[in-house]
């Protein structure tokens, strides 16, 4: 079976999926960064579903953009997520031009407790944009309290890569939903 492997970063255990799917057979193929190196990520994504999907089926390549669930317009904005450092500018520059802010930091620790901990002593900030997870809430809930900022949650609207693709229309027409 073919299996395309795509990460935003190569580390150990990305080697040991690929060695373990090659040992049972399959043709297991890597795409995305070597350690150490920025990924351009829908193109790496694309690039791993065009090896696998069959003839005919159209892919729509997208990507999460944040959407805080109130108004930051014109705040200076922390933002915290678990995305890699190379999508940092990416998010930075939608938070901007969508939403208005003017963000101060962005952060993809939330899945590292200590590097939080250890970032939040450097950050300031009005309001405090995380994504709902376990170290948003404990970790930079009481740091943005603790300072008397705002806490806002964000949600990840996925986006089509290109504008020409309608994916919800394509997503309705799939659940079989007439609008």
């Amino acid at each position: 079976m073919k299996i395309a492997v795509s990460t935003d970063e190569r580390t150990h255990l990305v080697d040991v999926i690929l060695e373990y799917l090659q040992k049972r057979g399959h043709d297991a193929q890597y795409f995305g960064p070597e350690p150490d190196r920025p990924a351009d990520w829908p193109g790496v994504t694309l690039e791993a579903v065009e090896r696998v999907v069959r003839p005919g089926v159209e892919v729509v390549p997208t990507v999460l953009r944040p959407r805080p669930a109130s108004d930051v317009r014109g705040r200076a904005v922390a933002y915290f997520s678990t995305a890699p450092t190379s999508a940092h500018p990416l998010l930075e520059s939608h938070l901007r031009t969508e939403h208005g802010a003017d963000v101060v930091y962005v952060s993809g620790n939330l899945a590292d407790r200590e590097a939080l901990r250890a970032e939040l002593e450097h950050v300031e900030a009005d309001v405090y944009v995380v994504e709902l997870k376990a170290a948003a809430i404990d970790v930079v809930a009481e740091h943005a309290v603790g300072r008397g900022a705002e806490i806002v949650l964000a949600a990840n609207d996925v986006t089509p890569v290109a504008e020409a693709h309608k994916l919800d229309e394509m997503l309705l027409e799939m659940a079989g939903i007439t609008v």
